[in-house]
């Protein structure tokens, strides 16, 4: 028994066969790489998502920074007036320190002028006793008739 011989057309119709596989095998393939290609960018999605959430947050947190800077300049500022009040009312209380300082330098040297003073009235009174006891024997000499 002898086979036919392929013809033309069998040729024809296996090529066409294997043009068919082989683009179901290349949709096959393609669908494969949309599917990473789509896991891939949904990956990509959440990072940025991520990323925006995070940027964000730190918004936030450099919005606070700047509210807390804020209130530190106004302290600042508030604190400036009564730098200067201080150093005034200091100014103050160091005069009045000095106007202190010297009426107790004066109340220091009234009390040793008073100190001497009485000594000299002590010694006095003493040579004053001691003349009066002589001119009390010198008297008693003189006897009156």
């Amino acid at each position: 028994m002898t086979l036919p011989r392929p013809t033309l057309a069998a040729f024809s119709l296996r090529a066409k066969i294997l043009d068919a596989v082989g683009a179901v095998a290349l949709v096959g393939s393609a669908a494969g790489a949309i599917e990473q290609i789509q896991s891939e960018t949904q990956k990509a999605v959440e990072v940025v998502e991520l990323g925006a959430e995070r940027a964000e947050a730190g918004a936030a947190v450099v919005e606070q920074t700047r509210a807390a800077l804020a209130r530190i300049v106004e302290s600042v500022d508030d604190v400036r007036p009564l730098r200067a009040q201080i150093a005034e009312v200091m100014a103050e209380v160091s005069a009045v320190a000095e106007q202190s300082s010297a009426g107790a330098e004066q109340v220091s040297a009234s009390t040793e002028q008073t100190s001497a003073s009485t000594q000299e009235i002590a010694a006095s009174g003493q040579e004053l006793a001691a003349t009066a006891a002589e001119l009390e024997q010198l008297v008693g000499r003189f006897k009156v008739q």
